[in-house]
């Protein structure tokens, strides 16, 4: 089926086309089409045909908790949010422009990127004051 949309990324800015009304529907297709390419390509560059299965607790817990990040991104009249880059939900309240969605897919990006690095930071590096910890000690 013919969108009325496109979209290119370059780094993690996203450049839309409009060619005519837009739905819920066409962006959250298109939405899903950018990040599967976008995995593709990543995980090509690294010389791998999927994402490979995660050793160890660590990983595991962080593929787990991965696919439960919720991120949004919203501009104008568009209001984006996805579950693990998985499950898209667009919202639109009147006609929006091609900025707009450009925009929403800007902030969504941010989110999504700045939800993985708390995530990393959680998963792999050590707590620096547990409880009942002396403070002196490493």
């Amino acid at each position: 089926m013919a969108m009325n949309v496109e979209a290119a990324v370059s780094g993690d800015r996203v450049r839309v086309t409009l060619r005519g009304p837009v739905d819920e529907r066409d962006l959250e297709r298109l939405g899903r089409s950018l990040w599967a390419r976008r995995t593709r390509a990543f995980l090509g560059r690294a010389g791998l045909e999927r994402e490979p299965r995660p050793a160890g607790w660590r990983a595991e817990e962080y593929v787990r908790r991965r696919a439960g990040i919720v991120a949004c991104g919203q501009s104008g009249s568009v209001h984006i949010q996805v579950r693990g880059m998985r499950t898209w939900r667009v919202a639109i309240t009147g006609r929006p422009t091609a900025r707009e969605i450009e925009e929403a897919a800007d902030a969504l990006i941010r989110d999504q990127q700045a939800k993985i690095r708390a995530l990393k930071r959680t998963i792999w590096q050590p707590p620096r004051d547990r409880p009942g910890q002396d403070r002196s000690q490493p």
